[in-house]
């Protein structure tokens, strides 16, 4: 009787190592396959970090493109009165010129017209330097005929 109760202890002690074994190595694998989906969501996490990381990007460049856009047009409209007003007194000192007026008066017109012509060009460089700039970019972008375009310097005072 002892011998068939060891026999029956052994017996169960092997069958429950078994089932303990059995149950063991599917608990591997579930975490196993757990640990691969959570590899798998944290590459998600990354892919859609470095997504809002470019559309947050793309959102400054266009506030910032919109922006330099804005003050491109406001510096064209400057310039435009720049030249309207040098073209006006361009033609004034024309006619002093035509009239033979006092040289006094051709060399205030003169000044005058030479102060419009160098804000215009003043503000035209501002408008090229910020149609070139690209603010995402190591160099400006060239604009069509930089190359063919000598540097413009007007004489002092």
């Amino acid at each position: 009787m002892a011998a068939t109760a060891i026999a029956v202890w052994w017996f169960r002690g092997t069958v429950e190592k078994a089932k303990r074994d059995g149950l063991q190595s599917i608990i591997n694998g579930r975490d196993a396959q757990l640990a691969e989906k959570d590899a798998q969501i944290a590459a998600k996490d990354a892919q859609i970090a470095v997504r809002d990381t470019k559309i947050a990007s793309l959102t400054t460049q266009g506030t910032v493109t919109q922006e330099r856009l804005r003050l491109a047009n406001e510096v064209q409209n400057n310039l435009t009165t720049k030249l309207a007003d040098a073209e006006k007194e361009a033609e004034k000192l024309r006619q002093q010129v035509e009239e033979k007026a006092p040289p006094e008066a051709i060399a205030a017109t003169a000044n005058s017209t030479a102060t419009l012509v160098t804000g215009s060009v003043n503000a035209n460089n501002v408008l090229l330097d910020l149609l070139r700039s690209r603010p995402y970019a190591d160099t400006p972008l060239p604009l069509k005929g930089d190359d063919k375009r000598p540097p413009v310097t007007l004489p002092s005072k």
